[in-house]
């Protein structure tokens, strides 16, 4: 074959992509009408950080000695989209999209399934709801694209440290700590391919690494979400809020906390017990994205080390060093699932890129398809 090689699919797996493009267009449209008419569709609840950060902008609040969203502020400010937050709203939604057009232009070979529909249609939806207005979110996207496009082990490495880092020092200081868990957890799973053994090795990291925090910053390692819900429980905003499920006053509760966190986050049982539509809703997305996280992992890392993909490894690995991290700081559900949105797009790529064997992707359900494996000879 001269010039450019190109692809050819089966008849079932082209049908495949182009409902899923199909779906990408459409959910894409759906979330840009979320952007404009955000005000009007979405409670109240939603707009908290996008008012303060476009207060800060217009210079009529004061950040109270948190830098993080006054660099947020002085980023849009400095773009001139201070007073224009439909702008600011759209362009963040387009860039937050951007990693799911990169992942779908890049694992299409073995087609698509209902998962990746799924994780697809939510992450777009969430983008727009999320990052569609002024966003500490938004500026993690860089970290999100480095992770799916970097391929070099080392150099690759450097970079998304070196994002991560940035981003730590600008926007969200616990990163600090989301990169140390990475860089630990990245080390690890070389040595580790069964997929429980990996949830085991985060919950014990989760468990060692509160005891750690609790000693170096002498609070209980479970402090700064305590701190955060008891300002919230006085202004009576306790919806989703995650309790202390252990209180005996020893040093064993903030570890015993923040492992029972872990494991809620992405089961959120307490979610279900509301007996809410909206938050049994909430609980259905939260699970099934992290029950499909766990699913694809398990074909991902379970095979010898000088195989694996090491963008997808890298990713992987990335996502669940974030969830332990989750399990220190994150206050409530509601914002669990706006801090998981910008990494959405790895879980996409994570349905798509489980390859499977040539045999299986031509020859699924219609003889007629068997004409794709007489291309490959």
């Amino acid at each position: 074959m001269s010039g450019r090689e190109t692809h050819r699919y089966a008849p079932g797996v082209k049908r495949e992509l182009v409902f899923m493009d199909l779906c990408f267009v459409a959910v894409f449209l759906l979330g840009y009408l979320i952007v404009v008419y955000r005000s009007d569709i979405l409670p109240t609840r939603f707009m908290g950080d996008e008012n303060v950060i476009r207060e800060l902008a217009l210079g009529t609040r004061s950040a109270y000695g948190d830098n993080s969203y006054g660099t947020v502020a002085a980023i849009y400010k400095h773009l001139g989209l201070a007073k224009n937050q439909l702008a600011a709203g759209l362009l963040g939604y387009l860039f937050a999209c951007a990693p799911y057009l990169i992942v779908m232009s890049r694992h299409r070979n073995a087609g698509a399934n209902y998962g990746a529909i799924f994780a697809l249609s939510i992450g777009v939806l969430l983008s727009a709801v999320y990052m569609g207005t002024y966003s500490k979110e938004v500026f993690v996207v860089p970290v999100v694209v480095a992770l799916i496009l970097c391929r070099s082990r080392r150099s690759g490495l450097v970079i998304i440290c070196t994002l991560v880092v940035v981003y730590a020092v600008n926007f969200r200081s616990y990163w600090f700590l989301l990169l140390v868990t990475f860089v630990a957890l990245l080390l690890l799973v070389k040595a580790i391919r069964a997929s429980w053994a990996i949830v085991l090795t985060a919950l014990t990291a989760v468990i060692v690494g509160s005891f750690i925090f609790s000693t170096i910053m002498n609070v209980p390692a479970d402090h700064f979400r305590n701190s955060v819900n008891e300002n919230r429980l006085l202004t009576g905003n306790v919806n989703t809020l995650i309790p202390r499920y252990v209180d005996t006053g020893t040093i064993l509760d903030g570890p015993m906390n923040n492992a029972i966190s872990y494991i809620t986050l992405q089961l959120p049982i307490p979610l279900l017990i509301k007996l809410s539509p909206y938050y049994v809703a909430l609980a259905i997305v939260m699970a099934a994205l992290w029950i499909g996280f766990y699913s694809r992992m398990a074909s991902i890392l379970n095979i010898d080390d000088t195989k694996r993909d090491p963008q997808l490894v890298r990713s992987v690995t990335f996502v669940l060093a974030f969830s332990v991290t989750q399990a220190f700081f994150e206050p409530d559900y509601g914002s669990a699932l706006k801090h998981l949105t910008p990494f959405l797009p790895i879980f996409l790529a994570m349905y798509l890129a489980v390859r499977k064997k040539p045999e299986d992707l031509v020859q699924r359900g219609n003889k007629e398809e068997r004409w794709a494996l007489d291309q490959t000879h």
